[in-house]
């Protein structure tokens, strides 16, 4: 880029005022997706539309030609701008984080120290043993074409794994003595567990991953959190909780949106905020029927919108210590659909059987005698779902959201519309609350670059 060439700025990009004299773009093709300009750019850019050069308008403007070309090299890059060549973004994952080869969920157990009145698993008692899940784990290692490089990411959940820790301990050793694959560990558990400090150091130790489901405060909590052990399950989970934190265990809490806790979700997230604590809001998900929080879009946009601006007026007033993601909608690459699912996501039962993910575990299949590579045998079994892009709905491939909500969860529009290629049931809901959530997090990005 020199003064004579012409770039032309990007004017569909979505943006806003963040605050002060700072501006911000969404960029979907963007590793970022978020760029940040001061107010004297914000306004220089609409002037280039391709056939004024940068040498014209830094003289109409006053303002140094060659200070102009790096601003506009790096926007170029960003995407911010387009040229005339069509390359004006790029597509490489840009968070630094080496991406896993395999996302692997492990089914520990169907046994539950709680009975959740929305819990689809049938509490059997059955379990992973050790000889089924190192048989799993050789046929996930036989997929990874570097083992000294590829990472074979292990998610343990259940029911309750923390139930089965020793079992829970043997494969990680296994894993770690046996194989000369890269892991990285993670845990989906209720929390009561991690009251124990034992289990707390271990997973510390380990640098396990650590997720827990919290459906709200004390009343929401309890309202589907049956349980003949524990008179109150909120109390007990955080209990583990804060036996966690006290142990430096960084814990990730995961909440589901639903009709039940909608009301209850502001009042939980100023417990996030107050505590400093990472969390995630994930709409609800169904197989069976339209999910019921879908029929109540207006009622569920108001008590976001709620959500987001108790967080926004917390950033600024200088709290940022907290981490927050909205139905695992990315920032630090570019989607065509939300999840790893038939790619490289794999789930795998207590009887050693695999899914796509951990949602089809209520149908999973083995793959025959001789087929080591079970990601390749998935594939063979679901190729609309590997193929399957947000991009390819007509309703989606023009919505400045599409790479944000990338058409919701592909399994559960499979099995309610007998397709994949299908506008979430949360489209309209998506559309009305995004523009805040991308603000809140290009708020909470710049106060985070900032400290």
């Amino acid at each position: 880029m020199d003064l004579m060439s012409a770039p032309a700025f990007a004017s569909d990009l979505y943006s806003d005022h963040l605050s002060g004299d700072i501006f911000f773009f969404y960029t979907p093709h963007h590793p970022g997706k978020l760029v940040y300009v001061d107010r004297e750019l914000y306004q220089l850019l609409p002037q280039f539309n391709g056939d004024a050069s940068i040498h014209e308008i830094a003289e109409r403007n006053q303002v140094d030609g060659g200070q102009l070309i790096k601003y506009l090299e790096q926007l170029k890059v960003m995407g911010v701008l387009r040229c005339r060549d069509g390359h004006g973004h790029s597509r490489q994952q840009g968070n630094g984080k080496k991406a896993a080869k395999i996302d692997a969920w492990f089914h520990l157990t169907n046994s539950c120290n709680l009975n959740c009145t929305y819990c689809y698993i049938h509490k059997d008692g059955t379990a992973m043993s050790y000889d089924t899940a190192v048989s799993s784990i050789a046929q996930l290692a036989a997929c990874c074409d570097n083992p000294a490089s590829d990472v074979v990411s292990i998610r343990f959940a259940g029911g309750e794994p923390l139930l089965k820790f020793d079992s829970l301990k043997r494969i990680i050793s296994y894993c770690e003595t046996n194989t000369c694959n890269l892991y990285r560990f993670g845990i989906i558990t209720n929390g009561i567990l991690l009251s124990d400090h034992s289990i707390v150091q271990y997973l510390k130790e380990k640098n396990i991953a650590v997720a827990v489901s919290l459906d709200g405060p004390e009343v929401y909590h309890n309202l589907t959190r049956a349980s003949t052990r524990h008179s109150n399950p909120f109390k007990a989970t955080m209990c583990g909780i804060e036996t966690a934190l006290q142990h430096g265990l960084k814990v990730n809490i995961l909440t589901t949106v639903a009709p039940e806790n909608l009301p209850g979700l502001p009042e939980l997230v100023k417990m996030m905020v107050s505590k400093g604590l990472h969390f995630r809001f994930s709409l609800q998900k169904t197989l069976e029927h339209d999910p019921a929080l879908a029929a109540m879009i207006p009622q569920a946009a108001e008590v976001l919108l709620q959500c987001f601006e108790i967080m926004t007026d917390a950033l600024e007033s200088g709290k940022h210590s907290f981490d927050f993601n909205f139905n695992d909608i990315q920032f630090d690459y570019s989607v065509h659909r939300i999840c790893g699912a038939g790619s490289t996501g794999v789930a795998v039962s207590q009887h050693g059987d695999f899914a796509t993910c951990g949602m089809g575990l209520f149908n999973p299949q083995s793959p025959p005698t001789g087929k080591k590579n079970v990601l390749a045998y998935l594939e063979e079994q679901h190729p609309d779902l590997l193929r399957f892009s947000a991009t390819d709905i007509p309703q989606c491939k023009d919505c400045p959201w599409c790479y944000c909500c990338a058409a919701g969860c592909p399994l559960q529009n499979k099995s309610l519309y007998q397709t994949y290629a299908h506008v979430s049931p949360y489209c309209q809901l998506i559309k009305q609350i995004m523009p805040t959530y991308i603000r809140l997090m290009a708020l909470k990005r710049w106060k985070d670059l900032q400290s």
